[in-house]
């Protein structure tokens, strides 16, 4: 859909008092066409209009341990992410908990650019976090739902479910997860649960993170060949030059 008719539904969805939904359909039309005041505008008011119907802050996200993101998301990981496990646990090897995994592009939002995904013939693939055999679960969750990692874990993991609104610098939950939050995530809200400044230079540290990733990986792709990865790819990416 084009950004005015993202509009149009988003004024359809407040009239309708469905204000999630009027606020996710003004976000999308922002994302098309950042500069339309009509749409900032609409979603300033429907902001107000979630506070006073008691919608919480969501910067108030307080994890609960419940696992469920653990065992269900795939989890991107950068070279940074993966030098920072392997620095802290020397006894693993990249292939130990790492994954290269076919994707279908068709599949994936037209904002994700190419040089994201890791070339091999005419197939894509993408980098994450390896799961459990037999499982859905992260190979790093434990029993109790801790993150065996958690004082080195992934950017990815430590900045879920945040991101930070490009239109107006704001930190809100990822679109795509407000559903999963409100279905399957046992937080809670809790008053000064996170530091939202802290919480912005995490983002910001992300953002610059996967650009670099993107930039590693474009280098790759056009040197490698048709289907070589194991230890020649971690070795590129690895590199201290990277």
């Amino acid at each position: 859909m084009g950004y005015l008719a993202y509009y149009f539904l988003g004024k359809v969805y407040r009239a309708q008092k469905e204000l999630e939904k009027a606020r996710e359909s003004f976000e999308y039309c922002l994302e098309i066409e950042p500069g339309f005041k009509d749409a900032k505008e609409e979603l300033k008011v429907v902001e107000i209009d979630l506070k006073q119907s008691g919608y919480p802050d969501e910067t108030n996200f307080s994890c609960e341990t419940c696992g469920n993101c653990c065992r269900t998301k795939l989890i991107n990981i950068s070279h940074k992410d993966i030098k920072n496990i392997l620095k802290n646990r020397p006894d693993l090897k990249p292939d130990d908990f790492l994954k290269i995994m076919p994707i279908n592009k068709a599949f994936l939002p037209d904002k994700y650019e190419k040089e994201f995904f890791i070339s091999a013939g005419n197939k894509r693939h993408w980098l994450v976090l390896e799961k459990k055999e037999n499982s859905n679960d992260c190979i790093f969750l434990t029993d109790n739902n801790y993150c065996s990692i958690h004082e080195f874990k992934p950017l990815a993991c430590k900045v879920w479910p945040f991101s930070l609104r490009q239109t107006d610098n704001k930190i809100v939950w990822s679109k795509n997860d407000r559903d999963f939050i409100a279905q399957y995530c046992a937080h809670t809200i809790k008053n000064n649960a996170n530091d939202p400044e802290e919480i912005k230079m995490d983002l910001e540290k992300y953002t610059n993170e996967r650009k670099e990733y993107y930039e590693v990986i474009s280098k790759w792709n056009k040197q490698a060949s048709d289907s070589v990865f194991g230890e020649q790819f971690w070795n590129f990416i690895l590199s201290d030059s990277n």
